[in-house]
């Protein structure tokens, strides 16, 4: 199936296998409608993963297929990126260790460089109200953009790395999830997906690199050990050439 999809900020025409679309990603549909008609009330899907792993591209793959489902509620899918502190901030301030300061700006990504407090206060309205605006992170400027979206569907995914993240500041953030999802991955599976993805962003080969190796490894080391569980697992098979799905109805 060949389906066109715009993910942070790009356009894409991708293709994902018959079988997967059937055997996994309708079947995951299949289950955040049966959960929204028992609780009948909007449900929130949080959907976490390390870098790299092609949540957002899932996520606004889920989208388009309940689109495409007459009899489907509407769904919408966003990131926690989008409350990224924008750069003039992460420029300012500081990550103080037991060893020294580290410039926020050098470990953009890293759980500190969220704004936890505005990502809880818009998850709280939302639970409450059902609706909220939702600001969205622009690869293409390397920034938030605030209240760019009016969330408002029925069934709401969130993806990010760090909403499953069992540290301080973020550990009851799956409280608000009526369903949590987290893909697996192999570390050195993501690295060089990670350097195109900058890449294409606008770093040069060589930034690219340093970034990856000095900020998103260790990130995708930090979501792989200090997640909690979720309630449905996703992951690669052996070959990395198709997804398998762990789940119980």
């Amino acid at each position: 199936m060949q389906i066109s999809l715009t993910v942070n900020g790009f356009s894409d025409l991708l293709e994902f296998p018959d079988q997967e679309i059937a055997t996994i990603h309708t079947k995951l549909l299949d289950h955040f409608h049966e959960i929204y008609l028992k609780k009948g009330s909007p449900i929130i899907v949080f959907f976490a993963a390390p870098p790299a792993t092609g949540k957002s591209t899932l996520a606004a793959l889920w989208e388009e297929l309940a689109e495409s489902y007459s009899d489907y509620p509407r769904l919408q899918s966003v990131s926690i990126d989008g409350f990224h502190y924008p750069n003039r901030y992460l420029l300012n301030h500081y990550l103080n260790d037991d060893e020294n300061q580290v410039l926020l700006k050098e470990i953009k990504g890293a759980p500190e460089t969220y704004n936890t407090k505005a990502l809880y206060e818009s998850l709280t309205q939302l639970k409450r109200r059902g609706t909220v605006t939702w600001p969205y992170y622009d690869r293409n400027i390397h920034d938030p953009v605030p209240d760019a979206v009016i969330l408002d569907a029925p069934i709401i995914v969130i993806e990010g790395n760090w909403l499953l993240l069992k540290e301080a500041g973020w550990e009851d953030l799956s409280s608000f999830a009526d369903i949590t999802i987290f893909h697996e991955a192999e570390k050195e599976e993501l690295k060089d997906r990670l350097i195109q993805r900058k890449i294409r962003g606008g770093y040069s080969q060589t930034e690219a690199e340093a970034h990856v190796n000095s900020s998103d490894l260790p990130n995708i080391t930090r979501v792989l050990q200090h997640s909690g569980p979720a309630d449905i697992i996703l992951s690669w098979d052996r070959m990395h050439q198709k997804r398998l799905l762990d789940f119980t109805l």
